[in-house]
């Protein structure tokens, strides 16, 4: 494995092609999987086709020839999907493939039709991909599923055909990077921006594929120890890279504000220590704070921390569901429409969970659920005379005000020398008037510097929010052991799943906005 989390690649097309074209596709598509290999070299590409007969299967080939796997995504149970095989080449060829990739059946068709059927699938592999390739000669679709509806689908701002599959309204949000292969043409690969619009594509992956890539790295470079489940693997490594950033982003903040503290105490008090070897000093203060505050928008320690934070979350949820029997992805619920860094959290769940939907089954027990429930309640609450992360906030948040306080106190003892003068017309002495001037001065710096990073960090904020969500999971246990049915109980542990979920992203949403600036 070359990363926790992989990205995928998309392949779908027509299936009646022309033989002059096939070598030049399977060409084509090698081409697309060989770069993406490249540019990203900390992350598994995974191949996520249909293996329908004709580009599906070529591309298949070439992902084969590459040793990148395969995941194969069914529109219906194989024995259903089986019968559009018509020629004995072709049920042979999709045999073989079914053998080198790892199989997602979908369901029975029941009472739904192949059409819808059909248009499901296509549309689950458009939004779970970062790339799709459409091997696809540019005419407007004319049936559902076909190749140009689902471009027309994954384009922003396209209409395409009328929605049969009935899937989450999430899916259109993720608008993963289209590349077409038209036999026809005399590019090799175009990169479509729109139905009108289609420029030579310069190799580059997608920016979600580029920050999974970062994460991959990342997590690498840190040498944290992953196993388990694919999902379970994210989880630990998002968890523990979430925490060494918060742990940096504290610590690099603290170090700011003190630079802060030291650069408004030094020009307030600059007067009072007339020597050159201060005004030195000062000036080195001054430009250490802006170097430091030049370096952490550039390492983006706090964007890193929220990011991993959130992914962590959702890939928690998700193991919950798992192991339940909750056949849903979370990346339908989470962060949509949150921007850049919600695309690449949603992507790296979506495709975690694709390779462990071909690898895992299905759970069927929501006792575990029911554990995570109150693992929430104990950590927000506590437990046997332990604070929980209320208590924590809460504490946080009462320090620094004590802090602000006392060196608000201490600020007004450098109104001492002014209060006695006017009073009773007391000159002091100058050493001690020159003290209290510079008690002054630092004193309301640093009551500035706590009240900020209180604010930073928003410990009140982030207790109410917990508060909140102790209660919602008091009430979930509640409604879990009230439920006479599983169906019930999973009813109750997709909705808190939902909730946390939502929570999840205020919390991004929240934080986001809160940049670390000098005092």
């Amino acid at each position: 494995m070359r990363g926790v989390a992989p990205v995928v690649v998309g392949a779908i097309g027509h299936r009646t092609l022309s033989a002059d074209h096939v070598d030049r596709i399977r060409i084509d598509c090698a081409h697309v999987l060989e770069r993406h290999r490249i540019a990203l070299p900390s992350t598994d590409v995974v191949l996520l086709t249909s293996l329908a007969e004709g580009a599906d299967a070529l591309a298949a080939e070439a992902a084969v020839g590459l040793n990148i796997p395969v995941v194969a995504l069914l529109p219906m149970n194989r024995a259903e999907y089986a019968r559009d095989f018509e020629s004995a080449a072709a049920i042979e060829q999709h045999e073989h493939l079914l053998l080198a990739a790892s199989v997602i059946d979908g369901p029975s068709l029941g009472s739904t039709t192949r059409e819808a059927a059909y248009q499901r699938c296509a549309r689950e592999l458009a939004a779970t991909c970062g790339t799709l390739v459409a091997v696809w000669d540019g005419t407007a679709p004319d049936l559902p599923a076909g190749t140009a509806d689902t471009v027309y689908f994954t384009l922003p701002g396209v209409s395409g055909l009328p929605d049969l599959s009935h899937g989450p309204a999430t899916l259109a949000t993720e608008h993963p990077l289209v590349l077409c292969i038209d036999s026809a043409a005399a590019a090799p690969v175009t990169r479509i921006e729109s139905v009108d619009s289609a420029t030579q594509w310069d190799g580059v992956p997608d920016h979600a594929s580029v920050r999974i890539d970062e994460f991959n790295r990342e997590a690498a470079d840190s040498e944290i120890h992953t196993e388990g489940s694919v999902v379970g693997r994210l989880f630990t490594a998002a968890d523990a890279l979430a925490v060494r950033m918060q742990s940096r982003h504290r610590r690099w903040t603290i170090i700011l504000l003190a630079l802060g503290v030291f650069a408004v105490a030094s020009v307030d008090t600059q007067q009072q220590i007339e020597q050159r070897w201060f005004f030195g000093i000062q000036v080195l203060g001054i430009l250490l704070m802006l170097t430091l505050w030049w370096l952490l928008s550039r390492w983006r320690i706090k964007d890193r921390f929220q990011e991993y934070r959130a992914l962590a979350e959702g890939a928690r949820v998700q193991m919950v569901w798992r192991d339940a029997g909750i056949d849903d992805s979370v990346s339908n619920y989470y962060l949509a429409g949150s921007g850049v860094e919600g695309v690449w959290i949603r992507r790296a769940l979506r495709g975690s969970r694709l390779v462990e939907r071909s690898m895992t089954s299905l759970g069927s027990d929501a006792t575990d659920a029911r554990a995570w429930m109150e693992d929430q309640v104990t950590y927000f609450e506590g437990s046997h005379g332990r604070g929980g992360a209320i208590a924590k906030s809460h504490r946080k948040a009462r320090r620094c005000s004590t802090l602000a306080i006392v060196a608000v106190a201490t600020s007004l003892v450098g109104f001492i020398p002014d209060v006695m003068q006017l009073v009773l017309g007391v000159d002091l002495d100058a050493r001690f008037v020159s003290w209290c001037f510079v008690l002054r001065g630092v004193g309301v710096a640093c009551a500035a510097a706590f009240v900020a990073y209180s604010e930073l960090m928003g410990f009140e904020q982030v207790s109410r929010r917990y508060q909140l969500s102790a209660a919602h999971f008091r009430q979930a246990l509640v409604d879990f052991d009230r439920a006479d049915t599983n169906e019930g109980r999973l009813s109750v542990v997709r909705v808190m799943g939902i909730e946390a979920l939502r929570e999840a992203g205020d919390w991004l949403a929240l934080h986001a906005t809160r940049g670390v600036r000098p005092v």
